[in-house]
């Protein structure tokens, strides 16, 4: 009888180990998993500091352009302002040098919209 005690003792201590093992095994896959996703963590904050970072550029970048929005806007203005002095010029016979001087600027003002 003692036999079989000592028989199923030493099963049970077989199965014991083998758990033991398992869980140590699974200790050290957990602790690499971690060690993952810390780096991954890392690398995320990186990412989200460069997103802020463009995040500014972008919004640089749209003040930049609605002022030059505005620029356009007020050159189309001139140059139709001296678009129509220039026809009252033709209808009121301007010399020769008035009408090269306002055809300049309005080639200058042009030059500046494209």
């Amino acid at each position: 009888m003692r036999e079989k005690k000592s028989s199923k003792r030493d099963q049970y201590t077989i199965v014991l180990e083998d758990v033991r093992s398992d869980f140590k095994l699974f200790g050290e896959e957990l602790q690499a998993v971690r060690g993952s996703v810390e780096r991954l963590d890392g690398k995320v904050d990186q990412l989200d500091g460069k997103i802020d970072r463009l995040d500014g550029k972008v919004d640089q970048l749209d003040g930049k352009v609605d002022r030059i929005e505005g620029r356009v806007v007020r050159l189309e203005e001139n140059i139709e302002f001296v678009k129509g002095e220039l026809t009252v010029i033709r209808h009121n016979q301007v010399t020769r040098d008035e009408f090269k001087l306002l055809e300049t600027r309005v080639l200058r003002l042009e030059k500046r919209l494209k």
